[in-house]
């Protein structure tokens, strides 16, 4: 299956798809797809693909517990010299910094968040215990150090900070579903970002389902399901 889609700002005719053992490339809008798996673990999906906001020849995934890198726009991956320091079982979410180029986000499966200020080469746990794990991340347009991660934990569906480092839970009329939800999409609307909708699944409390919004920056939010 694929696991994630993202097209290239500076290039919206270049697409990548990340799924099973490799990660699909598209340079003509999506009419023809080449799989990339140079450098990529065998037998193993990759979760998640993004593009750094200042260099989009940068590409940084995930597939398994592993961070990896391309430096040619996606035609190989390497994980050599990066992600030293990262304790995940799986890497299911990335965050570029567009502020600060050299800040990365890394969220997946483990109670960490772990930010890393030398382009995805070492990294240090952040203070906020996110249960079972990290699915989605996202970062504020136009302020830098702020933002919001959705988690599998049923006191704080959502976590926040303003300064990159220090977080606080924002899940005041979220719902949780369950041992097997997880807030895993998160986005700010590009051209009024105090607005930012949320995705989830649920496991047993039909509730849960479906995309929340918020109209204060992800500080409190409502559902928008009916449709």
């Amino acid at each position: 299956s694929l696991t994630a889609f993202v097209l290239d700002p500076s290039d919206p005719t270049r697409m990548f798809a990340p799924t099973w053992n490799a990660v699909l490339k598209s340079t003509d809008g999506g009419n023809s797809w080449d799989p990339k798996t140079e450098g990529l673990v065998a037998n193993q999906v990759v979760d998640t693909v993004v593009i750094h906001p200042r260099n989009s020849d940068v590409l940084y995934g995930g597939i398994g517990e592993t961070l990896v890198v391309s430096a040619n726009g996606g035609e190989s991956w390497s994980s050599a010299q990066y992600g030293r320091g990262l304790g995940l079982g799986r890497v299911y979410a990335i965050a570029i910094d567009p502020f600060n180029p050299g800040t990365l986000y890394v969220g997946g499966l483990a109670a960490a968040l772990y930010k890393s200020q030398d382009s995805g080469k070492s990294f240090t746990p952040l203070g906020f215990n996110t249960g079972k794990g990290v699915f989605s991340l996202a970062l504020h347009p136009r302020q830098a150090d702020t933002l919001l991660a959705g988690l599998n934990a049923g006191d704080a569906a959502i976590i926040k900070t303003v300064n990159g480092s220090e977080f606080y839970p924002v899940s005041a009329g979220l719902i949780y579903g369950g041992a097997d939800s997880a807030y895993s999409a998160i986005v700010y609307a590009p051209a009024n970002p105090n607005i930012v909708y949320a995705g989830t699944g649920h496991e047993s409390n039909p509730d849960a389902k479906g995309i929340f919004k918020s109209s204060d920056g992800g500080e409190t939010w409502r559902s928008i399901n009916s449709g």
